[in-house]
């Protein structure tokens, strides 16, 4: 006999109102029946994306959706559990007992089904994020799959935390990000980001992209992406040190990442989230290797891919990236493609000049940001420098031109900079803004009084 009409059945049959009233009116319940079989209702079936008879037994439920032993639960009182979907995307339900004679209930409340809720948001999502965090807690010498021990935590992103570890078999140093789940629709979302950085990355086989060596979901349910370990900081960093950057700098920085990018638009990838925390000076040995990292929101271009499916992420009427970077195509949600990158590239190489992005967010916030991208012209690097070149001037205009057709592409771009690096003098490569700070010093009896002071 069909098992889920067996379930079915037995929900018809329970006479007690607490056990009748209980499961019809919480959204997920499972019923554990004596001995090791197993019964669940449709809404869990639409939660896991198992039938009940894919899951059937309580093996099967440590096996394949906890993917661990199920902790000892004390009746009515909640425990948070990672779960496995069919679909690979993980999520966290808070699963409380309760015993009808010698019948165990398992209610499962799927948290993100709540984080719409405003007067209970706060709270499940800082539920969630304590699981996650008590996870990643316990995950230092782990041992991933038998290859992979994970050592110090190194990172953190919107989507997943970065572990230093070791490649036990060559004895490498490598870095391992953890996918770090969300919500119903966001875990499947991200989880779909997680895809495209390895698919994107391991397309885009060049020096100056990070690289992905392996990826997978170990025995323990953990689903983990392996990169080459990056030593060094990003440019967001160095900004944030010294400011500006005098031109020989920029080129030595933006040449590499014009590099990859051209061999990203090659393949079919967009990048699509350009900015300076996204770019890496990696120290070596022999001096410095820029590397493009987080190809999480990519956007493939070839339309025949089997990959393409995952390009539709967030793409419904959403636009995803960062804005102060963003293009005006795509703050539109208009149609783009590589040259939305290289416009990301002139915000950074006008940053990296004079100090500060070409658009800031002001007091109209991101709605006034992206009108400034859509319809105002920076202001020209001369006005802010006249010690800047005048061709360095010309190209940054041209890479933030609003005009798609106007942008050069990547290749040519890589080589207009790499002829600025051979045949401008030393004078101008050396050329360095020197950015006007304020500072304000309180007189505490006047409680005013503000200078000026340079660098």
């Amino acid at each position: 006999m069909d098992k889920s009409f067996e379930a079915n059945s037995f929900f018809r049959n329970l006479h007690h109102t607490t056990a009748r009233q209980l499961l019809l009116s919480l959204p997920i319940a499972i019923v554990y029946i004596e001995g090791e079989d197993l019964y669940f209702n449709q809404a869990t079936s639409d939660l896991l994306g198992y039938s009940n008879l894919e899951i059937k037994t309580l093996t099967d439920w440590e096996t394949i959706v906890i993917r661990n032993k199920l902790p000892m639960l004390q009746t009515s009182l909640p425990q948070v559990l990672t779960i496995f979907r069919k679909n690979l995307s993980i999520c966290f339900i808070e699963i409380i007992l309760y015993k009808e004679g010698g019948t165990e209930f398992w209610v499962l409340h799927n948290i993100s089904n709540y984080l719409q809720t405003p007067d209970l948001s706060v709270n499940l999502s800082k539920k969630t994020e304590l699981a996650f965090s008590n996870l990643v807690e316990t995950l230092s010498n782990t041992v991933l799959d038998g290859k992979y021990r994970l050592e110090e935590k190194i990172g953190k992103g919107g989507y997943g935390v970065v572990y230093q570890a070791t490649q036990l078999t060559l004895q490498r140093a490598v870095a391992i990000k953890i996918f770090r789940p969300l919500n119903n629709t966001e875990d499947q979302e991200n989880f779909n980001r997680f895809q495209i950085e390895g698919l994107s990355a391991c397309k885009v086989n060049h020096p100056n992209a990070v690289s992905i060596l392996d990826s997978g979901i170990s025995s323990e349910g953990i689903v983990y992406l392996v990169m080459e370990l990056l030593d060094g900081h990003s440019l967001a960093r160095e900004l944030d040190l010294v400011s500006t950057l005098p031109v020989k700098r920029c080129l030595e920085i933006l040449i590499p990442t014009c590099q990859a990018l051209a061999e990203a638009h090659r393949v079919g990838i967009i990048h699509r989230d350009i900015k300076p925390d996204n770019i890496f000076l990696h120290k070596v040995p022999q001096g410095e290797i820029v590397k493009i990292v987080d190809f999480g929101i990519a956007k493939f271009l070839d339309y025949k891919s089997q990959e393409m499916a995952l390009t539709t992420i967030t793409e419904q009427g959403t636009v995803i990236g960062t804005p102060i970077y963003m293009s005006p195509e795509r703050l539109s949600n208009t149609a783009y493609d590589g040259r939305a990158d290289i416009y990301s590239m002139g915000v950074i190489f006008y940053q990296m000049l004079s100090g500060k992005v070409p658009f800031e967010i002001g007091q109209g916030g991101i709605f006034s940001l992206a009108m400034k991208h859509l319809s105002e012209h920076p202001i020209p690097l001369r006005e802010i420098d006249p010690n800047i070149p005048l061709q360095i001037e010309d190209i940054v205009l041209r890479m933030l031109r609003k005009e798609v057709s106007y942008r050069p592409t990547a290749e040519e771009l890589l080589k207009e900079l790499q002829k600025l690096l051979s045949s401008l003098s030393e004078k101008d490569l050396y050329s360095q803004h020197k950015k006007t700070r304020c500072f304000t010093f309180f007189d505490t009896q006047t409680m005013n009084a503000s200078k000026t002071v340079k660098d």
